[in-house]
């Protein structure tokens, strides 16, 4: 076939593009997606987020962006080990009232390893931090962070 016009297609199997693919509409993706090659994203692109508002939670390690608001309660957390190889993940401090801090496996630069990140309001803008974090394979390490401090 050279040209298809087809309202819907269902597969179970796999599909193999042999050219390019241009995507017009919106596209959800469930499971796991590999693009190798350059990629252009026109119109932004919107990651998933979650929100904790309470003590002793567990922060995601699939959920890309993770909002703590500690209005109401102290939000002292703990991150598992990730699961890949420069999986990224970024935590913002939000409504700072009370304790915020992340327990986890940290590599802090030249610092080397550290067990938690307490948020603060100093150094915070407007009483919002953040801790953007990639996993190595061993440990978190931190590529940026504002409004808080390694222990």
């Amino acid at each position: 076939w050279k040209n298809a016009y087809i309202d819907a297609v269902t597969t179970t199997g796999n599909i193999a593009c042999g050219g390019n693919v241009a995507l017009t509409g919106n596209s959800t993706v469930n499971g796991t997606s590999s693009v190798t090659g350059n990629t252009t994203l026109t119109g932004g692109v919107v990651l998933g987020t979650a929100t904790i508002n309470s003590d002793a939670q567990a922060i995601s390690t699939t959920t890309p962006v993770t909002f703590l608001d500690s209005s109401s309660a102290n939000c002292r957390c703990t991150l598992a080990d990730g699961s890949t190889v420069g999986q990224h993940i970024r935590v913002i401090s939000v409504n700072y009232s009370n304790t915020m801090d992340i327990d986890a496996n940290f590599h802090q630069g030249a610092y080397g390893a550290k067990s938690t990140f307490t948020f603060s309001n100093a150094g915070a803008l407007d009483g919002t931090g953040y801790l953007d974090l990639v996993w190595t394979g061993s440990k978190w390490f931190s590529v940026m962070y504002m409004g808080g401090a390694f222990s």
